[in-house]
């Protein structure tokens, strides 16, 4: 088992899969602009401090972030909203690049 962090500290993640939602309140928002709204793309799930968030890991930089990158803010990564009860562990889908397991 990979150890995986958030903040330089240890927490708790898991790769996946999600189906993206909007965040109407972010006039910008990422996911709306690349048109992945709806879609079921790759995440990582990060449980740090009773709080849980997704990552989009389509290209595997979730995965780095909170692996090689410590969950350092020093490591990008782009937050995802995902439909509630949409998340599987594992998925079908996978990054295409920095994705081992």
């Amino acid at each position: 088992m990979t150890d995986t962090f958030w903040n330089g500290e240890p927490a708790a993640a898991l790769r996946g899969t999600a189906v993206v939602v909007d965040a109407p309140e972010f006039p910008q928002y990422w996911a709306r602009a690349e048109g992945i709204v709806g879609q079921r793309i790759a995440v990582v799930r990060v449980s740090y401090c009773q709080h849980i968030t997704y990552l989009d890991n389509r290209t595997g930089k979730g995965w780095l972030k909170v692996t090689k990158g410590f969950g350092s803010p020093r490591f990008g990564h782009a937050d995802v909203r995902i439909e509630p009860d949409s998340f599987v562990a594992g998925g079908l889908l996978q990054p295409t690049i920095g994705g081992t397991s």
